[in-house]
């Protein structure tokens, strides 16, 4: 069992300290720690930074067979915090992820392993080379499932983009503050109410054939709206202290994804999901060191 997981990979910026990011990489990092076999399909330049990369790609066990080196530099995104400990980004253009590459025998290879899964995400489509290295996975790959991961981050999305993953993926992750991207690109409407929440998932999951849309809810937890019941699953509201939220969003699709691959209910699911989230948010780093406690509450070990 394997996710292969397409995107930017880079370094969170912040005014007196760096940590490696990117929402593909903390969701490949997280994985990995759950027990998951996660490939990261990215780029980094051939500078300290890229080395450095590289190193904590090993560290977090992901696989790197298919992290190539680029000539642009590695991605570097600069964060601020505001006193609510939400994260505000800057992205640097023209960076190594905007040349992310697949070869023909990559995608042989690709081929070769069974059981398998891909995560894309809409960031790192926004340079027409990535894109096309992305629609190169989905077509060229028989996938068992394919996880959709809208990350809206400054001017880097459009709706060409969004609507190209909502076709191919059977799993679908956004959170509330992000719902408003729909209604603004012309996809479906959404108003901001609760109300109109519950009929954009429905829209969006009857439209585009998805299974299963999962949405974050911030404080009051989240949500899994079920496609072939018409009906969501709600978890229970979080009380968490929050040091940081940057990588929340991505360690709860890693958790939901794990326990998903692994037959569990969409509650068990929803539930992982909710704790992994809750941890991380209690933490600067994106994917910090998980604790024992932490792994006694998803029942899981980590890898070796």
């Amino acid at each position: 069992m394997s996710v292969y997981v397409f995107g930017e990979i880079l370094w969170d910026v912040y005014p007196d300290n760096k940590v490696i990011g990117g929402a593909p990489f903390n969701f490949s990092a997280h994985l990995s720690s759950l027990g998951i076999k996660s490939y990261l399909v990215s780029a980094v330049g051939e500078d300290d930074l890229g080395r450095e990369t590289l190193e904590c790609v090993s560290v977090k066990n992901v696989d790197g067979t298919y992290v190539k080196l680029s000539e642009k530099p590695t991605g570097v995104c600069n964060v601020t915090l505001n006193d609510a400990k939400i994260p505000s980004y800057t992205l640097v253009e023209e960076v190594a992820y905007d040349y992310i590459s697949v070869s023909d025998e990559d995608i042989s290879c690709i081929n070769l392993s069974d059981s398998k899964s891909l995560y894309i995400g809409t960031l790192a489509m926004r340079s027409k080379i990535s894109e096309n290295t992305a629609k190169k996975l989905v077509s060229s790959c028989k996938w068992d499932n394919i996880f959709f991961d809208v990350n809206i981050r400054q001017h880097f999305y459009c709706r060409e983009i969004i609507e190209y993953g909502l076709n191919v993926c059977n799993i679908l992750k956004f959170s509330r503050e992000e719902a408003y991207i729909f209604s603004e690109t012309g996809l479906s409407e959404y108003d901001g109410t609760e109300a109109s929440l519950r009929e954009l998932c429905n829209d969006l999951a009857r439209r585009y054939n998805i299974e299963y849309i999962l949405l974050t809810l911030d404080k009051d937890g989240a949500a899994v709206y079920i496609r072939e019941n018409d009906e969501f699953v709600f978890s229970e509201k979080t009380d968490c202290k929050v040091v940081s939220t940057v990588g929340a969003g991505d360690s709860f699709f890693a958790a939901y994804i794990n326990a998903y691959l692994k037959g569990e209910s969409v509650e068990k699911c929803l539930s992982d999901a909710i704790v992994l989230s809750g941890y991380v948010v209690g933490h600067v780093e994106a994917v910090p060191v998980y604790s024992k406690e932490l792994l006694q509450q998803l029942n899981r070990q980590t890898v070796e």
